[in-house]
Formats: C-alpha cells, structure tokens, sequence
C-alpha cells in the first residue's frame, strides 16, 4: 500500500507509470504528494474505483494493467572496462550470456569509442518493450521489462578506478541516442545505472548532464540518491 507522504521506489513506480498514462510533464521524484495524490485519484475515478488516493493492491493490479509492456525508463550504464579499450556489441553479449549464464545481454545497444552503435537487442522504436525486447541491464525483473539500456564502452582508469571516460563521440552518439528515445517516447524517464542500485556506473552523473544537453526536466530521474535505499 502506497500513499501520501511515502518515498520509495514503489513511488518511483507508480508515478513513472501515471505519467506513461497521462502523458503529461510531471517529475518522477519519488515522493508521494499532492501532484502523485491527485493523478491517483483520477486514475480510480476512471477506473470505478475508490478515489481515496490510496494505491492499495486494487488501484496497484488496475494501473499495472493500463501500463503493462509500457517503457518507461532508459537506464545509461558504462562497461568498466579500462580507458581507451575497445569492446564491441558481440563482446559485451557473450560476457554476459557465456561467461555469466545469462539469457538475455544486459543491453539493448552499446556505443563504441568511435561513437558507432552496436546494437544487441533488437526492438521496435516505440513506447512499448515486448518480451523479446528486453535486456537484463539492472537487479530486477520488473524494472528491466519497462526499461531500455544503453551503454558505453568505458568507465574505469587504467586502474579500474570510475572514470568519466567518454570520448566526445561517445558524447555526442549519447546524446543523439537519448534524444531520440524521447522523440519516440515523451515521458520515458532518463536515469544511471547508480540511481537503481548501489554502484558507481555509468561513471558520471546523468541528471546534471542531461540538463547540460538540454533535456526536459520531466524526462529525468529526479529521485534522491540511489533508489533502493529509500
């Protein structure tokens, strides 16, 4: 049960997915107020339900279900591979389904230091993610069916210490790729891998940047700090 005054990831959730309904400008901070508390309360108006503004496992199972193969994040992640070694697409993949078993790669497209684009997980440009769609980009599967994950090829020294390590056409692949995510999709969510789980990539700080570059501020993640430790 969700409800005003709570901040959480389940917050996070529910307001990421009320936006991806209403389509509207509103930030995905984490913090259950008014704005969150009227937005549910018009979403069980629609659906017969109690407006109470509570998001209990009724209004939880309706809005889900509004939402469901919804996109709703793009998470931007870093290799950790060391400064100025180049990895490609095919790489990445069999690390990730090889070497550690997976069964899906952990992203969608991957950005070399000459700033191509492999991609490793074939999608369609919309606001959905099928099922063959995803890829295992961050702890939990929930999250990684609603999400897009990008990374670039770096993010440690020489010393595996994190490191910004962009190149600048690594910067600007970045930034072209993450516009256009937008353009397909205006309230996808921009966030790190660092403000999902305890770590350091992708090695900068995606929120600052993408106020940099002129993205909408509805379109990051502006939940405090990293998300599991609300």
């Amino acid at each position: 049960m969700i409800k005003i005054g709570e901040r959480s990831w389940e917050a996070v959730d529910v307001q990421s997915r009320l936006k991806y309904y209403y389509q509207d400008d509103s930030l995905v901070d984490g913090y259950f107020g008014e704005n969150t508390l009227l937005a549910v309360r018009a979403f069980q108006m629609e659906r017969n339900l109690e407006p109470d503004g509570i998001v209990g496992p009724l209004t939880r199972f309706k809005l889900n279900k509004a939402t469901r193969d919804a996109l709703l994040y793009l998470f931007v992640h870093c290799s950790a591979s060391p400064e100025g070694r180049d990895l490609d697409g095919q790489w990445i993949a069999d690390y990730h389904m090889v070497n550690r078993g997976w069964s899906r790669p952990g992203y969608s497209d991957v950005i070399k230091l000459n700033g191509s684009i492999d991609n490793i997980r074939e999608y369609d440009h919309n606001r959905k993610v099928e099922g063959k769609e995803y890829s295992w980009g961050v702890k939990g599967s929930m999250i990684n069916r609603a999400s897009r994950h990008i990374c670039y090829i770096g993010g440690v020294d020489k010393l595996k210490r994190a490191k910004d390590t962009r190149t600048a056409e690594q910067k600007a692949t970045l930034e072209a790729y993450v516009k256009t995510q937008i353009a397909y999709n205006s309230s996808i969510i921009i966030a790190g891998h660092n403000q999902i789980q305890k770590k350091a990539c992708p090695s900068f700080d995606v929120v600052k940047w993408g106020e940099e570059i002129g993205i909408p501020k509805h379109n990051l993640a502006h939940w405090a700090g990293n998300a599991k430790t609300f």
